[in-house]
């Protein structure tokens, strides 16, 4: 290869790699709980939770949801003093979705949720990821598990997708309590990498308008 080709590639890998070094270093963990919430008997259609990287808007498909307090039962620490839950015993029809807007120049790139409940019956879970608002666009990812019953005793489990650009995640089983919403928020591609080709082009058809000049 020509030396003064390699040259230009060699300087076009160091700056991709330089990009993504700065933006994996600069990626922000974020957390969401809900113990700033007011326990709710019922009635709630919506909820926000927001911080200055990223907002998260609750919805349940028109039904109705609530904030319950579980602190006073054995073995939901994790759980603390508020937690999500549906304001029917039996789910509801429709499950949560959960709208991401990540501030400008963000992007959502992982999401994780604490799913838990008291009894004997298995619980079936997912969480969904999409590349659109509202449970729509591309399925970027899904995790699915089992709640397995540990008698009558409450049992809990984390679920987590990952996706570059989620916008929303829903979640199918209302029949089980949600807390602890984590997300990893990362910087958007900066636009001296979408350069990068450009300036490699402009390289080699230098390169070459000189060698023409010179023979």
């Amino acid at each position: 290869m020509n030396l003064i080709r390699t040259i230009h590639l060699s300087s076009a890998a160091a700056l991709v790699a330089g990009s993504f070094a700065a933006s994996t270093a600069s990626a922000q963990s974020l957390f969401f709980d809900l113990e700033d919430q007011a326990a709710s008997a019922a009635g709630l259609s919506t909820l926000t939770l927001s911080q200055p990287e990223l907002m998260l808007d609750f919805t349940k498909g028109g039904e109705t949801f609530q904030i319950i307090d579980l602190s006073s039962a054995s073995g939901t620490v994790a759980f603390d003093a508020r937690s999500l839950a549906s304001a029917d015993d039996d789910g509801g029809a429709q499950p949560f979705v959960i709208n991401l807007t990540p501030a400008t120049g963000l992007n959502v790139s992982s999401f994780s949720v604490l799913a838990g409940d008291f009894g004997d019956d298995l619980d079936s879970i997912s969480l969904s990821a999409y590349s659109e608002v509202g449970g729509t666009g591309t399925l970027l990812d899904i995790d699915e598990a089992d709640l397995v019953p540990i008698g009558t005793e409450f049992s809990q489990l984390v679920l987590s997708v990952e996706g570059a650009g989620i916008r929303s995640v829903v979640l199918s089983n209302s029949t089980v309590a949600f807390d602890n919403f984590a997300a990893v928020a990362v910087p958007l591609p900066p636009a001296v990498l979408a350069a990068v080709p450009g300036f490699v082009i402009a390289g080699i058809i230098a390169m070459r308008s000189r060698r023409a000049r010179n023979s």
